[in-house]
């Protein structure tokens, strides 16, 4: 799914965070520059980091710490994402 560049925003980060945690299909997610806020961006990350280990290939922009150091440690746990600048 790529949606870089684009004003998701917090409120949209929620209902993607919510699709994320039924994806069956979903592989790769671009995420730079969304604008997505910290709510928006906490959400996206306890997708991602709980709930889809479906995900391969990840391009994020988190500017919370918080979210950084969680996908940082996803990324040491599971070595199939690939982190993608």
């Amino acid at each position: 799914l790529e949606i870089s560049n684009t004003n998701v925003g917090p409120r949209s980060a929620h209902a993607l965070a919510a699709a994320l945690r039924i994806n069956g299909f979903l592989r790769t997610l671009n995420l730079g520059n969304c604008n997505l806020g910290e709510e928006g961006e906490r959400a996206l990350c306890d997708a991602v980091e709980a709930e889809n280990p479906r995900i391969i290939l990840l391009r994020a922009s988190f500017h919370s710490d918080d979210c950084r150091q969680r996908m940082e440690g996803l990324l040491k746990r599971n070595r199939d994402v690939i982190p993608v600048r």
